[in-house]
């Protein structure tokens, strides 16, 4: 449950739920707590990190401890994008969490890849994705310096849940917290290359897709470069958007191309 009051609402409601995904074909074997300290309902979680394939990339995942379902699995065919467009180019993925990209792209046949976080498990979990996939790493994180040298063509930038969740904690107001998404992704064409592209992405409900157009848009003035959006991502097909729910709709990946110097 991700906070008291989704708890209030939905635990009486589970066994509902339980029901109507078997009775759609979806046999559920548990249903645990967020954060693991809580088994509700069926068969616990391996204690490990079990590993799955997807789009013929081996991943690991701690349903347990990880974030969510400890994957990002919304993102699905922004990886499988990204990855497609990763021959030959120098990638860089901020906020990579266990690498969900960061592996995609060096598979896509990327010359370099750098992932980018902060957090001790999962930079761990990302180097160990690497080598499940035979990969050599390249991690980092946001209290180190990036590599002098490093200047991408292609880049993925997604919020950090963090970043957000410390905004919240401050009480900070949504402008200042659309402020701070500009900086981030100013930061970013600031190493880009000219001809380069950028991913930016949001799975914030407050964050529409207008929000993040004019976030990159006033990133791209601060930065002095132009961009051109040349494509527009969601999540995937598995996670529909129904008709008078619009929070549904709350991952955004927006595909810019920089032009050179404004």
């Amino acid at each position: 449950f991700d906070g008291e009051a989704c708890e209030v609402f939905w635990r009486p409601r589970l066994p509902a739920i339980i029901a109507a995904f078997a009775a759609a074909g979806f046999l559920l074997a548990g249903v645990i707590k967020k954060g693991g300290e809580e088994m509700i309902w069926g068969e616990p979680p391996p204690e490990e990190a079990t590993v799955f394939e997807e789009n013929g990339v081996r991943y690991e995942v701690d349903v347990r401890r990880g974030h969510k379902t400890g994957f990002f699995l919304d993102q699905r065919e922004n990886r499988k994008r990204l990855r497609e467009l990763s021959d030959g180019m120098e990638v860089l993925d901020l906020f990579s969490y266990t690498g969900g990209f960061a592996v995609a792209a060096a598979l896509g046949g990327a010359k370099r890849t750098v992932a980018v976080d902060a957090a001790g498990p999962a930079v761990d979990a990302c180097r160990r994705n690497f080598e499940l996939n035979g990969l050599q790493a390249e991690v980092v994180t946001l209290k180190s310096a990036l590599p002098s040298e490093v200047q991408s063509n292609l880049l993925y930038l997604a919020d950090c849940w963090e970043f957000l969740r410390e905004a919240q904690r401050r009480r900070d107001t949504f402008d200042i917290a659309l402020k701070a998404y500009a900086s981030l992704n100013e930061g970013a064409l600031r190493i880009l290359r000219s001809g380069g592209l950028l991913i930016s992405c949001s799975c914030s409900s407050h964050i529409t897709r207008r929000d993040l157009l004019e976030v990159v848009e006033a990133a791209s003035n601060r930065a002095g470069v132009a961009v051109t959006l040349e494509a527009d991502g969601r999540a995937g097909s598995d996670h529909p958007v129904r008709a008078g729910f619009p929070e549904g709709d709350y991952l955004q990946a927006l595909y810019f191309r920089v032009r050179g110097i404004k």
